[in-house]
């Protein structure tokens, strides 16, 4: 776009500060200090508060690769949706869109991990979606390795858990 253009946005990956961003290469992570964290700053509030007109009851729980790019994280769910017969109203809770980046400590003081966002959404929704990049990753925190164990066994019986590259 011409703002990225002008402001010449580059990666926010500390080990690759240099790389200049394009649509395809903004990652999630790129997303949240480019774009979501200035846009909610003036309510400090989630990108989820900012656009929605209220509480929406999330149906997914999703877990991603905070390196994934944004492109495709939106692909691989628009692709779950389409293959899950689910439609354009699916409604997802992606942690990079729910939770507020101006208070990022939120879950660290939880006492105990059922008090966590994202043990009370999956207790909340009927399946997890494990979203891999490009490169099949996924384990690069470790909030992701805690959403694998929490979808899988804090879940209960019949619950989905899907796996989109």
């Amino acid at each position: 776009s011409a703002r990225r253009a002008a402001e010449r946005w580059v990666s926010s990956d500390p080990r690759d500060l240099r790389r200049a961003l394009d649509d395809s290469t903004m990652t999630v992570r790129d997303a949240v200090a480019l774009l979501f964290t200035p846009a909610t700053a003036a309510r400090r509030c989630s990108l989820a508060e900012l656009v929605a007109d209220g509480p929406q009851a999330p149906e997914w729980f999703v877990s991603h690769c905070s390196r994934s790019s944004l492109r495709d994280l939106v692909t691989c769910l628009a692709q779950h949706a389409h293959d899950r017969g689910l439609g354009v109203d699916a409604r997802y809770w992606v942690g990079t869109f729910a939770r507020n980046p101006h208070r990022p400590g939120d879950d660290l003081g939880a006492p105990v991990l059922a008090d966590t966002a994202a043990h009370k959404v999956v207790a909340q929704t009927r399946g997890a979606v494990v979203v891999l990049d490009a490169e099949g990753r996924f384990f690069d925190t470790l909030a992701c390795c805690y959403d694998v164990y929490v979808a899988s066994v804090g879940s209960g019986h019949g619950y989905a858990f899907d796996i989109v590259a």
